[in-house]
């Protein structure tokens, strides 16, 4: 299968790795993914609204690596 993008906006894609590494409850499903490539955009809370073009751009160059 193809890889997964994930986008983080109110986390950093460091911390979140922390917390799979950690074991913490919520990221057993992200722990499990083996192909993921994490995009970081430091926008926090809904990004969509806030940076538009941002998330975008990301789901526009994931689809392309399909």
């Amino acid at each position: 299968y193809s890889a997964v993008t994930i986008v983080t906006a109110e986390y950093d894609s460091k911390q979140l790795r922390e917390w799979i590494d950690a074991g913490e409850s919520g990221t057993e499903e992200m722990a499990a993914l083996r192909k993921a490539e994490w995009v970081d955009l430091h926008s926090g809370h809904w990004p969509q609204y806030s940076r538009v073009d941002d998330p975008a751009r990301v789901i526009i160059e994931a689809v392309g690596r399909v």
